[in-house]
């Protein structure tokens, strides 16, 4: 994993568009809709890797800040405030650049 990107917007169709352009990546996005503030991660990807232990450790976040919903294909948790939603969304892409490459 040579990257990750936060993405804001009022779509879920971004991530449509980030997997078009960045195949080997996973998805890592805000979504504003209204008051209500979504941070979503789509760990499978066409071609990239995702460590076990990584995934673990990102499932667990999720799974520590509440309000989320956790699938194979997305993780989705609902933030109080677009500064809590940005504040988690980097707390995942650091799980992603320190496991970059190797296995955790």
């Amino acid at each position: 994993m040579t990257g990750y990107a936060v993405i804001i917007g009022d779509s879920w169709s971004l991530a449509l568009r980030w997997r078009e352009a960045f195949p080997h990546e996973p998805f890592l996005g805000l979504r504003v809709d209204g008051h209500e503030v979504w941070v979503a991660f789509e760990p499978k990807t066409a071609r990239g890797l995702i460590w076990p232990s990584a995934l673990e450790k990102i499932r667990q976040a999720f799974e520590e800040a509440g309000e989320c919903w956790i699938d194979e294909d997305v993780f989705l948790h609902q933030a109080d405030t677009l500064a809590a939603g940005h504040r988690f969304a980097r707390r995942v892409a650091c799980i992603l650049r320190e496991s970059d490459g190797k296995p955790t």
